[in-house]
């Protein structure tokens, strides 16, 4: 699994070498990586270089170290892309329709895969939510309830690579959205379009309608984007 290594940084070559473990089933997300001596003789590099490398690693999230109990791989590898994502969005000024397109534009597209190939079990659980969002009370239900349906929407489309990148988006997202998460609930009104919005995109999706299913998604977020 790990091989001896060239001259590139030393962390930057013990994360390839997760992502291969990770990629060939030698390595789990949560498992347990080699200790520090078998990481610096297979990499042919001393045990300080390995020390300092697992120390980035476990900054940028990759890892976590147990005190006594060696290093493992982050079992929510996804987490550690939010940090990154809001260091970006902050330091280039973005706004929140930046976040609001780039949704969009992705979620516009897997709406249409999850009405092609969604299964009997994930439709039925975003039926569920649908009626949950309209019987929600409270904002913090409504909020979680609304998160849930755009997570299950892609994870019908089993496009894994996307539903971490959009799980970490969802986090900025709600990071930045809260007041007008707020103002939307507080309006009758409003709530009442967006909980009609969201019945439409799950109709589209339970009739495999993938035109339909992406007009809708695609007025959901205009919907955002108009307040």
């Amino acid at each position: 699994m790990f091989t001896g290594v060239n001259k590139k940084k030393i962390y930057q070559l013990v994360l390839e070498q997760i992502q291969e473990g990770l990629s060939d089933g030698s390595l789990q997300k949560g498992g347990k990586l080699p200790t520090e001596r078998e990481l610096a003789q297979k990499l042919q590099v001393s045990r300080a270089s390995i020390r300092e490398a697992l120390r980035v690693l476990d900054v940028l999230g990759i890892i976590t170290s147990r005190h006594g109990g060696g290093n493992f791989i982050n079992h929510r590898l996804e987490r550690s892309l939010l940090e990154p994502f809001s260091i970006i969005y902050r330091s280039m000024n973005s706004s929140l329709p930046d976040i609001l397109e780039i949704r969009e534009i992705l979620e516009s597209q897997l709406v249409k895969t999850a009405a092609r190939s969604i299964n009997k079990k994930n439709l039925a659980e975003l039926k569920n939510l649908g009626d949950q969002l309209e019987g929600a009370d409270n904002i913090e239900n409504w909020t979680k309830i609304d998160k849930k349906i755009h997570y299950e929407i892609i994870r019908a489309s089993k496009n894994q690579l996307l539903i971490v990148i959009l799980n970490s988006l969802s986090e900025l997202f709600e990071l930045q959205i809260k007041n007008l998460l707020k103002k939307i609930f507080n309006s009758r009104a409003d709530r009442a379009d967006l909980i009609k919005q969201h019945k439409k995109i799950i109709k589209a999706i339970e009739k495999r309608d993938e035109k339909n299913a992406e007009l809708e998604m695609k007025n959901h977020f205009m919907f955002y984007k108009k307040h």
